[in-house]
């Protein structure tokens, strides 16, 4: 069974979110990775939310970094998921193998080449970036195999930094 939802605007100082929730204690706290970390630093003095399960963090990149400090200070798993408004979540990374699964009930994630033909397993890739919302030109990164994925590290933003990519 699910509770209620509580919303608390994002724009409040980020001591009044935290006595927020410490007076509404919820279980799970959905919030921009930006908002997690400016939270976990008000937090690192103060013993972690009573009753708290679990933090989802949207919208922006999460890096180790600021996981850690996340985690630590709410005494809570963070949860990441990658997802569009068109189709919803898209991908969620799995706490035990730290790889993503792809939610295929709504959505087909597929790897294809420059032509948009299907990539070949242990093949290698592009990926363009530039930060969001610019008018940079795109940065190429090449894709490596990593045991059948394809990964790539993209540069350090600052923590409500953003990128956009293809």
């Amino acid at each position: 069974a699910t509770g209620p939802f509580l919303g608390f605007s994002k724009s409040n100082p980020t001591e009044r979110k935290v006595a927020w929730l410490e007076e509404h204690r919820p279980d799970y706290l959905l919030a921009g990775s930006g908002q997690l970390e400016h939270l976990a630093l008000a937090l690192q003095d103060r013993a972690p939310i009573e009753g708290l399960k679990g933090l989802r963090a949207v919208s922006e990149p999460l890096t180790k970094g600021m996981e850690r400090r996340v985690e630590r200070a709410f005494g809570a798993p963070v949860h990441i998921s990658y997802g569009m408004d068109e189709v919803g979540w898209i991908a969620t990374r799995c706490l035990e193998g730290g790889r993503y699964h792809v939610h295929t009930e709504h959505c087909l994630v597929e790897l294809v080449d420059g032509n948009g033909d299907p990539a070949p397993a242990g093949g290698t890739g592009t990926l363009y970036w530039r930060r969001y919302p610019t008018a940079d030109s795109f940065a190429a990164l090449p894709l490596r195999d990593a045991g059948g994925t394809l990964s790539a590290v993209l540069p350090a933003e600052p923590a409500g930094g953003k990128v956009q990519y293809y």
